[in-house]
């Protein structure tokens, strides 16, 4: 039993989704720079330096030399090379809240079926309700808990120019 309640939360817990793009100079490619500078205008994100380092961004504007932006933490004009960046990072909380619902209540939804599966058996009759009301009630909680979660993991969009990031 406790194994058909560990799926789904195995499963809840490890949704951290994020999309991978390649920044180029390219202007028929997708995302260009020009499309990045788009995408990244009035966000809030995260530059990941080759060395490990973090620094919170804002105001970000990249060309093909080097990236410009807002420090939030000195609240300073910064520019970086982009040879020296691994990566850049912006985060939706809710794109991510909406992916974490729907895996939420796929796993609930199956967990609730598995555990009727297992409490009822193939019965018939009045006992079959548990193949309804078990699915609704894992599917509406795996919904709620996967919301939750979602939103506050979020969904990372990761931009890197010309090469794969270095760091995990």
């Amino acid at each position: 039993m406790k194994i058909i309640f560990g799926v789904p939360v195995f499963c809840i817990i490890q949704m951290g989704c994020s999309s991978h793009y390649v920044v180029s100079s390219d202007t028929n490619s997708d995302p260009s720079f020009s499309t990045f500078n788009t995408d990244a205008a009035g966000r809030r994100g995260t530059i990941v330096l080759h060395d490990g380092e973090k620094i919170g961004a804002r105001k970000v504007k990249t060309d093909p030399d080097s990236t410009s932006f807002v420090n939030t933490l000195t609240g300073a004009r910064t520019v970086v090379s982009n040879h020296a960046i691994d990566k850049i990072v912006f985060t939706s909380s809710g794109i991510g809240f909406l992916e974490g619902s729907g895996i939420g209540l796929l796993a609930g939804g199956l967990g609730g079926l598995a555990a009727a599966w297992i409490i009822v058996g193939r019965g018939a009759g009045e006992e079959g309700l548990a193949y309804v009301f078990l699915p609704l009630f894992g599917g509406g909680g795996g919904l709620l808990l996967g919301g939750i979660i979602g939103g506050s993991i979020g969904h990372s969009y990761e931009y890197m120019f010309g090469r794969e990031p270095t760091t995990p």
